[in-house]
């Protein structure tokens, strides 16, 4: 069974080191820099690899204790989400598997920050409707919250635990706007 741990990012993203620096350094890690948000990443991984399974993360992510990277990994057979906030899946942080993946025939291809986010529910549900085992949530008390800070240039909602953090960059109407013309420089999505 082959399995990696999957980094979404884009080209110049000043959040990819320390993501990438906070991860098992024993565990295979594989950064896609994809123009399509996450489900461009996920699709990418989907059609360009074989692996069987994968943890998926954003660059936003930074982790602080390695155990549940290592009980995800290991636990062959079964999809994980990270959080369950605002669904199954939120950011569509989690453990993947090919066999689910292509049951529910691929990843849609997200054109801009809109798509994405109404993929992080349309998707992630079609995904865990196909999944023949309930999908294990590892922190469901991982949830949005008014913890706000600057960091990379941007205001981001902080969202953590013990276990890790995630910055987020658009978690209203307004800031989905931002992000779309923020995006548009930084990465020439």
């Amino acid at each position: 069974m082959s399995t990696a741990v999957v980094i979404g990012s884009y080209v110049g993203s000043a959040w990819l080191a320390e993501c990438v620096a906070s991860l098992p350094s024993n565990i295979p890690t594989i950064v896609v820099c994809d123009p399509h948000y996450e489900c461009g990443t996920i699709g990418w991984v989907h059609r360009n690899t074989t692996l069987d399974e994968f943890l998926f993360l954003p660059d936003t992510v930074v982790v602080k204790r390695h155990e549940w990277i290592y009980e995800t990994i290991q636990a062959f057979g079964v999809s994980i989400a990270v959080n369950a906030d605002p669904c199954v899946y939120g950011s569509f942080m989690g453990k993947y598997r090919r066999t689910i993946l292509d049951k529910i025939g691929g990843v849609p291809i997200t054109r801009d920050k809109f798509d994405a986010v109404q993929a992080e529910t349309a998707f992630t549900k079609r995904y865990c409707a196909a999944e023949t085992n309930p999908v294990r949530v590892l922190f469901p008390d991982l949830r949005d919250g008014a913890h706000f800070e600057v960091k990379n240039g941007r205001e981001n909602m902080v969202v953590g635990n013990e276990h890790l953090t995630k910055w987020k960059g658009a978690w209203s109407v307004t800031t989905v706007e931002s992000c779309e013309v923020r995006d548009k420089l930084l990465s020439g999505r």
